[in-house]
């Protein structure tokens, strides 16, 4: 079965005359990151105030949070803002994989 590329990106075979998308999620690289990652608000602003601007890829308005609640820069969050950044900041993307290159 070839594999397709669909309008948005996603890859998908056809199976019955229907479109099967495969999944592209990133899977166990970031399982854990949604209970440990700070929430929007007032988390989100006192680890700007304690740790920095070190702890978002775009502080100025508190987006893409690459260290969990206690201010610890996280793989998981890294490749979950580059993930992210990916599709609605493609100019972060630079700056996620120099982060992402520090665990390597």
């Amino acid at each position: 079965m070839p594999i397709r590329i669909g309008p948005k990106g996603g890859r998908y075979h056809i199976v019955n005359g229907r479109k099967v998308y495969l999944k592209s999620g990133s899977g166990n690289a970031t399982k854990g990151w949604a209970k440990a990652a700070p929430k929007r608000g007032k988390q989100r602003q006192e680890l700007l105030a304690k740790y920095g601007p070190k702890c978002f890829l775009q502080p100025s308005k508190l987006k893409y949070p690459v260290c969990n609640r206690k201010g610890v820069l996280d793989r998981r969050g890294v490749i979950s803002a580059k993930i992210r950044a990916t599709r609605f900041a493609p100019s972060l993307v630079a700056k996620a994989n120099k982060l992402l290159s520090l665990f390597h």
